[in-house]
C-alpha cells in the first residue's frame, strides 16, 4: 500500500507509524540474526583451525620420519569428531602424504595441496588449511573439513523466532496508532476544512479556530497570517498589473542587446574549442576523457594510436574494461577512487593494447567539475617502453656491479680464512719455540718473526672485518657491560706500546656518564683499540688523552661522545675526509714510514654508524689530532646497576696530595678524587710537592695520602719518596706510585725507598680505590711490590683427556703441544669421522672441534655427536675452532650443538677460558682484600 495514495491523515499517521516500527523492528532482527550468523561461522571456522594445527603438531614426527601410516591413524582419532567430515596432510613437495573420510560423505582429497590460504566457506563445507611447523620450519600441510549442520539448525530456529516476534510487535503498533493519532489529526482536518472554505469562496475574511499553543496552534496562526496577507497581495496586484506593462516593453529591448552580446561570445568559443581540439588531436600524448561511470566520452589521435582502436569503437565503453590488465584491477580501482575524490594522480604502470600486448606507459588523471564533486575525468597516456628498458638495463649493470663487489668481498674473505689458518700454526710454533733454550741471536731472530707474524694477523684482522662490512655480515649485539671497566681494559692493552714509546696514555670519564649500558662491547673496543693504535703510531713525544661525556639521554638510551686526543704529527684539513676511506691514508709515505693498510679508520667509521654515532676529526699539523665520534647505548635493565654513587664516608674530606709533571693527569687524578668526596692538591714537580706537603703539616693540615708519577723531571718519585722518608714527620705517609711503563725494576725501587704500593697506568679507577682503601686500612703494613687488586679469573679446569679433531697437521702438533704444556692429557683425530670412531672406543671430558675438515666437517660430528647422547644419556663439552669468523659462525656452531666458540688464530688462553664455560657455567670468583673501617662502606656505588 503506497502512503502517496488518496488517504486520510488518520491512515497516513497509522500506516506511517507502522511502517517505522516494522522497519526497524526488522532492521535489528536482521542485524542480530546476520551477527549472529556470522560469528557461529568464525567460530566454526576457528576451531576448525585450532583443530588444524593441534592435529597438525602431532603428526610432526611422523612427516619428518615419512611414516604415512602412522600420520593416517592419527587422523581417524577425528572420528571423536562428529562434524568433521574429512582431513588431508600433504608433505612439503603438495603431494598426499595422509588422508582421513568420514564414512558416507564424499570429501576425497586431492592428489596436490591446494595454494597457501586455501580453506573458508563452500558446498557447504567449512575448510581450513594450516601448515605444519618443525624448529621453524615447515615441513608439511594438513587440510580439515567440517559440516555446517549446527549453523544450519540455528539459522532455522532463529528465522522462527524473529517471525514470531514481527508479527506482534505490529499487532502492537497498529493498536496504539489508531488511537494516538487522533492528537494530530484532528486539529489539521478543521485546518483543512476552513482551507477548503476559502478557496471555493473566495472569502479572505474567513479565519482558523486555534485549539492549542503547540506546533498545529502555531501552524493555525501562521495560517490566517497568511490569509491576511493574502488579502493584501491582492490588491497590491491589481497596483502592478498597470506597471507591468511597462516594465515589459524595456525588458525587451534589453534582451535584444544581450542576443546580440551572445552570439559574438559564441564565435569566440567556437574558436576557442577549434584551438584546443587541435592541441587535443596534434599532442604525442594520449588523451581520454571519461564520465562518472568510467565510459570514454571522447579521445585523440595519439591514444587511438596507442592502444590500436578507433574513437567509435570507444565512446561509450568502460575504460578500465578495455585497457587495465586484469592483475592491475585493483590499482585502477584505487586510481579511480583518488580521482573522484578530487585528487589528481601519476603513476608508472602497465596497459593493455587491443592485440592483448602490454606496454609500459606514465599515466596521469586529472578530475573535471567542481573540486569536491568531479563530474568526469582526463587521463593522460604515455608510451614508456624505451625508458623501461633503459632503466631495466641499468638495474641490470647495478645488479651485476653489487654481485661483483659482493663476489669480491666473499673471496677477501674466503683468503683472509685460509691465511688464518697457517698463521695460527707460524704464531704458536713460533711461541713454544720461545720457550725453550736458544742463543741471543737465535731468540731475537724468533722474536723477529713472531712480531712480523704478529703484524700480518693484524692486516689479515682488518681486511677481514672489512669483508664482513663490505658484504654486510656485520651485526651489533647489545649486551649489558660496565662502560669504565671496559674502557680501562682497552687502554691496559695499549699502555705498553704507548709507555715503550715514552707517551703518557691517560683517560676520564664524565660525572654524568652511566656506568652501566646496553651495546656491543667488542666493537666499542675496537673503534678505541683502532683510535688509540693510530695516536701511538703517529705520536713521537707528548701524550694521548681519551675522554668520554654524555650527549643526549632519554628513557631509550644515551648518546656518548668520546675523544681520542694526540700530540702527534696531524693531518691536513684537505686530507681529514679522505682518510676514512678504505685503503687511503693522508700521506702516501706515511704508511712506508709507520706502516698499515689504511683499512683501520674505514672499519671504525662502519663500525660507528652501525652503533647509531658518526666520526669525524679536527687535526693541525705538526700540533696533533683529536678524533671524535659518538655512539648510541642503551641503558642496563638491572635496576640496581644504575643507582645513584654514594659517597665514601672513609675517604670523605681526605687531603690528597697529586704529584705529576703531566698537566692532564693531575686534572684527571683530581677530578676523580674530588668525585671520590677527597680533597685533592695538585702539584706539578717533586720540590713543589716537598713544599706543600712542609706548609700543610706547618698550617695543621697535614696530607693523608701522597700519590705521585714514577717519571719526572728532575726529581723523579722515587727520589721524592726518598726524601719523604727522611723527613721524620712524614715517615709513616702512605705513598702510592703510579708509572707509565710498569717496569719490574721500578717495584724494586719503590721498595727500596719504602714507598706504600705501586701501579701501572693507566690505571682503573677501582684500581686505584682498591689500593687507596688498602692504605688507609693498614697505613703501618709492609711496602709491597704492587698494590693493583687482583681481578677475578676463572679457575684453571684441568681436564684429564681432550679429544682434538684437526685436519691441519701443524695445528695438531700446535695443540697438542699447548695443551699437554698446561697439563692436559690429548688425543687427535684428523676429521669428523675418525673422531666418532675413537669416541666408540674410548672416553673424554672435552672435545676440541675444528668446524671445517674432509670426508666430515665439524658441524656434522658434532651433531652426530649429540644425537647419540640424546639416545643414551650423557654430555660431552664441545668446543669448537674456526679460522672463518664471518657472521653466523658462532650461531652456526651453537645450534649444532657446541658450548662454545674460539676463532682461529689459537691463543692458550681463549682456549682455556672457553673450555671452563663448556665445562661449568659457574666460576668462583676471587676473594677481595677484608677492610674493616668500623663503619659499613659500599665500594660499587663508590665507583
Amino acid at each position: 500500500m503506497s502512503i502517496a495514495r488518496p488517504h486520510s491523515i488518520r491512515q497516513k499517521l497509522t500506516l506511517i507509524v507502522l511502517a517505522t516500527c516494522g522497519a526497524s523492528i526488522l532492521l535489528a532482527c536482521t542485524v542480530i540474526a546476520a551477527y549472529d550468523i556470522e560469528t557461529l561461522r568464525g567460530e566454526l571456522l576457528n576451531q576448525l583451525v585450532m583443530l588444524d594445527r593441534i592435529t597438525g603438531s602431532n603428526l610432526t614426527a611422523a612427516l619428518e620420519f615419512g611414516d604415512s601410516e602412522s600420520a593416517t591413524e592419527m587422523l581417524h582419532s577425528l572420528r571423536a569428531e562428529p562434524h568433521i567430515v574429512g582431513a588431508c596432510v600433504y608433505s612439503t613437495d603438495g603431494k598426499l602424504f595422509a588422508q582421513y573420510r568420514r564414512e558416507g560423505r564424499d570429501s576425497a582429497c586431492a592428489g596436490s595441496a591446494p595454494p597457501a590460504g586455501h580453506g573458508g566457506y563452500s558446498s557447504g563445507l567449512v575448510s581450513a588449511q594450516e601448515p605444519i611447523w618443525l624448529n621453524n620450519e615447515v615441513i608439511g600441510t594438513i587440510l580439515m573439513r567440517s559440516d555446517v549442520g549446527a549453523l544450519h539448525t540455528r539459522t532455522a530456529r532463529f528465522v522462527a523466532i524473529i517471525s514470531v516476534v514481527s508479527l506482534l510487535s505490529f499487532v502492537a503498533a497498529y493498536l496504539l496508532a489508531s488511537r494516538l493519532q487522533r492528537v494530530v489529526s484532528e486539529p489539521i482536518v478543521e485546518l483543512a476544512e476552513t482551507a477548503t472554505a476559502i478557496s471555493l469562496e473566495k472569502d479572505y475574511s474567513l479565519r482558523a479556530m486555534k485549539r492549542s499553543d503547540d506546533e498545529i496552534g502555531s501552524l493555525v496562526d501562521r495560517f490566517n497570517e497568511m490569509v491576511a496577507r493574502v488579502q493584501e497581495h491582492e490588491a497590491a496586484l491589481r497596483f502592478a498589473r498597470d506597471q507591468l506593462e511597462a516594465r515589459v516593453n524595456e525588458r525587451t529591448r534589453e534582451l535584444q542587446n544581450e542576443i546580440v552580446e551572445r552570439k559574438q561570445t559564441e564565435r569566440e568559443l567556437e574558436e576557442r574549442k577549434y584551438f584546443l581540439d587541435s592541441l587535443i588531436e596534434n599532442t604525442p600524448v594520449g588523451i581520454v576523457a571519461i564520465g562518472p561511470d568510467h565510459c570514454i566520452q571522447m579521445c585523440n589521435a595519439a591514444f587511438e594510436n596507442l592502444f590500436g582502436y578507433r574513437q567509435e569503437e570507444l565512446v561509450g565503453q568502460s575504460l578500465p574494461q578495455l585497457v587495465a590488465p586484469e592483475e592491475l584491477r585493483a590499482e585502477v580501482a584505487a586510481n579511480a577512487e583518488a580521482l573522484w575524490a578530487g585528487r589528481g594522480t601519476h603513476l608508472i604502470t602497465k596497459r593493455k593494447r587491443r592485440d592483448g600486448s602490454v606496454l609500459d606507459v606514465e599515466a596521469f588523471s586529472v578530475p573535471l567539475g567542481p573540486a569536491r564533486h568531479p563530474t568526469g575525468g582526463v587521463l593522460l597516456y604515455q608510451d614508456i617502453t624505451e625508458r623501461k628498458r633503459a632503466e631495466e638495463a641499468l638495474m641490470r649493470a647495478k645488479e651485476a656491479a653489487e654481485a661483483a663487489n659482493r663476489a669480491k668481498s666473499e673471496f677477501l674473505a674466503n683468503m683472509s680464512h685460509e691465511i688464518r689458518t697457517p698463521m695460527n700454526g707460524i704464531i704458536g710454533m713460533t711461541e713454544l719455540t720461545l720457550d725453550t733454550p736458544l742463543t741471543s741471536e737465535q731468540r731475537e731472530y724468533l722474536d723477529m718473526v713472531k712480531a712480523s707474524a704478529h703484524s700480518l694477523l693484524t692486516v689479515i684482522n682488518d681486511i677481514l672485518d672489512f669483508s664482513k662490512i663490505e658484504a654486510g655480515k656485520l651485526d651489533i649485539d647489545a649486551v649489558d657491560f660496565p662502560l669504565l671497566r671496559s674502557l680501562g681494559e682497552a687502554l691496559k692493552a695499549l699502555a705498553f706500546r704507548a709507555h715503550q714509546k715514552g707517551l703518557e696514555l691517560a683517560w676520564s670519564v664524565g660525572r654524568d656518564v652511566p656506568e652501566f649500558v646496553t651495546g656491543d662491547v667488542g666493537r666499542l673496543r675496537q673503534v678505541l683499540v683502532n683510535l688509540v693504535g693510530n695516536a701511538v703510531k703517529f705520536t713521537e713525544r707528548g701524550e694521548i688523552v681519551v675522554s668520554v661525556e654524555k650527549e643526549t639521554q632519554d628513557e631509550r638510551g644515551v648518546t656518548l661522545h668520546f675523544q681520542v686526543r694526540d700530540t702527534g704529527i696531524g693531518i691536513p684539513k684537505e686530507k681529514q675526509q679522505m682518510i676514512f676511506d678504505a685503503f687511503t691514508q693522508a700521506d702516501s709515505s706515511a704508511s712506508r714510514k709507520y706502516g698499515g693498510t689504511g683499512l683501520g679508520l674505514a672499519i671504525t667509521s662502519r663500525l660507528v654508524a652501525l652503533m647509531g654515532g658518526r666520526i669525524w676529526v679536527a687535526s693541525d699539523v705538526g700540533r696533533g689530532s683529536t678524533f671524535h665520534f659518538t655512539v648510541r647505548l642503551g641503558l642496563a635493565q638491572d635496576p640496581e646497576q644504575q643507582a645513584p654513587a654514594a659517597q665514601p664516608e672513609v675517604v670523605r674530606e681526605l687531603p690528597v696530595l697529586v704529584v705529576d709533571d703531566n698537566d692532564t693527569n693531575r686534572k684527571i687524578l683530581v677530578e676523580l678524587l674530588s668525585r671520590w668526596g677527597m680533597r685533592p692538591t695538585a702539584a706539578e714537580s717533586g720540590s713543589t710537592a716537598l713544599s706543600a706537603l712542609v706548609a700543610a703539616y706547618a698550617e695543621g693540615r697535614p696530607f693523608g695520602l701522597v700519590i705521585s708519577d714514577m717519571h719526572m723531571p728532575g726529581m723523579d718519585g722515587c727520589a721524592l719518596g726518598q726524601r719523604i722518608r727522611n723527613t721524620p714527620e712524614f715517615v709513616k705517609l702512605p705513598i702510592l706510585m703510579l708509572s707509565s711503563t710498569g717496569q719490574p725494576g721500578e717495584a724494586i725501587r719503590c721498595r727500596q725507598v719504602n714507598i706504600s704500593a705501586y701501579l701501572a697506568k693507566p690505571t682503573q679507577p677501582s684500581d686505584l680505590l682498591d689500593a687507596i682503601l688498602s692504605l688507609l686500612a693498614a697505613p703501618g703494613a709492609k711496602p709491597a711490590e704492587s698494590a693493583q687488586p687482583s681481578e677475578t679469573a676463572p679457575e684453571k679446569i684441568r681436564l684429564k683427556r681432550v679429544l682434538l679433531v684437526e685436519d691441519n697437521a701443524v695445528n695438531r702438533k700446535l695443540a697438542t703441544a699447548l695443551l699437554e704444556k698446561h697439563g692436559y692429557s690429548a688425543a687427535t683425530a684428523q676429521n669428523g669421522k675418525e673422531a666418532l670412531e675413537i669416541l666408540e672406543g674410548e672416553k673424554f671430558d672435552l672435545i676440541l672441534m675444528d668446524v671445517q675438515m674432509p670426508v666430515m666437517d665439524g658441524l656434522e660430528a658434532t651433531r652426530l655427536i649429540r644425537a647419540k647422547e640424546r639416545a643414551t644419556g650423557g654430555h660431552i663439552p664441545i668446543v669448537a675452532l674456526t679460522a672463518h669468523a664471518m657472521k653466523g659462525d658462532r650461531e652456526r656452531c651453537l645450534a649444532a650443538g657446541a658450548d662454545d666458540y674460539v676463532a682461529k688464530p689459537i691463543r692458550i688462553a681463549d682456549v682455556i677460558a672457553a673450555m671452563g664455560r663448556a665445562f661449568s657455567s659457574q666460576r668462583d670468583a676471587s676473594a677481595q682484600p677484608s677492610v674493616e673501617f668500623g663503619h659499613a662502606f659500599d665500594r660499587e656505588p663508590a665507583l
